[in-house]
């Protein structure tokens, strides 16, 4: 089937048709990581775009904003990324956010967002449809959706295989767009030794020519989904969202006036805590730990002092796990002094509202 694309009005959430042959056949091949969550819309985070855990106001360079998007910026390029909170009444109650794209100059190379999703068997060998809510600022904006099967790491897995949508022409009036792309199928293909490194990725991509090259353009809603067709935007609750997210990415915020609390521990030496971090979801992996500052992050003593870590905080795999995911963690944390060996001690992030501590598990 070649690529296909529509322009569609937006239907009622839950709407939908009955599924073909070939989605139960997609249940049983390349649908199953998503069909066996419950789940048609292969994404996470994607409409409405309401869990943002990094409390990104805008994104700039290459890295990751609203949660599990990834924004590469583009050589030469100057783009900016910003969730923004549609004026009440103009859209749909499900819509929390919008992401308003802008970028001034094109670059050399293309800007993207995209997300990965784990295991590159997901629509392997099926169709899948993209579907897009967008409108632009004034004319009209090319955007390219594509898919990358991307085989992982570690030994020597298969070269990644990009397939390319048709570009949409984005225009003033917000719009349903949808391409319909037919997923290679993997057969004969390797996969790297390292286990749970391989994924499919939705790129949505911009063009360095054509249509509105440097004009805003604003997406509030994206689904991936087997089949030929659009069947409604799937709406999963703001908990389950964020459930969903935390399985890649953790993060404990800093407030103003107050110290944040992560775990409790104990003191193995006077300068050392070890702290089991319970994590609000299962993690898809060992996750490496990320800081606003060092002196950010602190140990609270038996007697109620707080003491800031002297050395990189590490994380370590716990003996507890549950399913296909980590539900705990261990932290080591060093300080100068001022601990009591087999004491208790309490991890935390020191008062301040950019500050923080957080845990990395993204493909």
């Amino acid at each position: 089937m070649a690529n296909q694309i529509t322009a569609v009005s937006q239907p009622a959430v839950g709407s939908g048709g009955t599924a073909s042959w070939a989605d139960t056949v997609g249940i049983i091949t390349g649908y199953l990581a998503v069909a066996t969550l419950g789940r048609k819309n292969a994404l996470i985070n994607s409409v409405g775009f309401p869990v943002n855990q990094r409390a990104a106001a805008s994104v700039s360079a290459t890295g990751y904003g609203v949660d599990r998007w990834l924004f590469t910026l583009g050589s030469g390029a100057t783009s900016v990324l910003t969730p923004t909170t549609p004026t009440p009444g103009t859209t749909t109650g499900y819509i929390k956010q919008y992401l308003a794209w802008t970028r001034t100059v094109a670059g050399t190379t293309a800007t993207t967002i995209e997300q990965r999703i784990e295991s590159v068997s997901t629509f392997a060998g099926l169709s899948a449809t993209v579907s897009i809510l967008a409108w632009c600022a004034s004319g009209t904006v090319d955007l390219t959706p594509s898919l990358v099967q991307n085989f992982g790491t570690g030994g020597a897995p298969s070269t990644a295989v990009t397939t390319t949508g048709s570009t949409i022409t984005v225009t003033t009036t917000p719009t349903l767009y949808t391409v319909t792309i037919s997923v290679p199928s993997i057969s004969g293909k390797t996969l790297g030794t390292t286990s749970g490194t391989d994924y499919l990725s939705l790129v949505l991509s911009r063009p360095t020519a054509g249509n509105g090259p440097t004009t805003q353009i604003n997406i509030s809603a994206v689904q991936l989904e087997a089949g030929s067709a659009f069947t409604g935007w799937e709406v999963p609750s703001q908990q389950e969202t964020l459930a969903q997210c935390q399985r890649y990415y953790v993060r404990w915020q800093g407030d103003a006036t107050n110290i944040v609390y992560i775990a409790a521990g104990q003191a193995t030496s006077a300068t050392l805590a070890l702290c089991m971090v319970p994590l609000p979801s299962p993690m898809r992996a060992m996750p490496t730990i990320g800081f606003s500052a060092l002196a950010d992050i602190g140990v609270l003593a038996a007697g109620g002092a707080s003491t800031a870590s002297s050395a990189n905080p590490a994380v370590f795999n716990s003996p507890v796990s549950v399913g296909a995911g980590l539900s705990s963690v261990r932290i080591t944390v060093t300080v100068a002094a001022g601990l009591v060996a087999g004491n208790a001690a309490v991890l935390h992030v020191v008062v301040g509202a950019a500050k923080f501590l957080d845990l990395t598990a993204e493909l």
